[in-house]
């Protein structure tokens, strides 16, 4: 098992852990009145979410993700505004599209892009690399690090169906 099976197995375990706390806190206490509890769950959403996706180029990965469907309504904010933020930009979505398939010199995503100057490719890597997207590997090239890839992918995959862009065999949400 390598080590990023292994990570998303013991994430999945913590997930499933917090999910059985829940619901028994959440389950009836002697004594305490069914109306009670049923306020207790108003305003939840229950539920799992399960992600998971396997490539085979440019490099082997899997991940698979469960999630109480409340918990992911609870995630915290700050995380989510700054990668929601940084993937926003037509621009920036060129440079993951680019280095989803390969790792690239700043010089090589400047050519992509067009630009004369580095200037304007640092101002769109910064937000990548704050929000832990894009780091740079040993070769001082630009890539999505491989616990990345999958979720990256999936967050595209989920932008395009909520636009009504992604067709999924069963039609287009719009």
């Amino acid at each position: 098992m390598t080590e990023a099976q292994e990570l998303a197995d013991l994430r999945k375990r913590v997930t499933d852990l917090e999910s059985r706390v829940r619901k028994l806190e959440h389950s009836e206490v002697p004594g305490q009145s069914q109306n009670h509890a049923d306020e207790s769950e108003a305003g939840a959403i229950t539920g799992t979410i399960h992600y998971s996706g396997e490539l085979t180029a440019p490099r082997q990965l899997r991940w698979t993700i469960t999630l109480d469907a409340d918990t992911v309504r609870s995630v915290p904010s700050d995380g989510i505004t700054e990668v929601l933020a940084a993937v926003s930009s037509p621009v920036r979505l060129i440079i993951l599209r680019e280095l989803l398939v390969e790792p690239a010199s700043a010089r090589q995503l400047q050519e992509l892009l067009g630009y004369s100057s580095p200037g304007p490719l640092y101002h769109h890597l910064k937000p990548l690399q704050s929000a832990g997207i894009v780091a740079r590997d040993g070769d001082g090239k630009y890539q999505i690090p491989g616990p990345g890839v999958v979720p990256l992918l999936i967050l595209l995959a989920a932008a395009g169906d909520v636009a009504g862009e992604l067709d999924t065999g069963m039609g287009k949400r719009r």
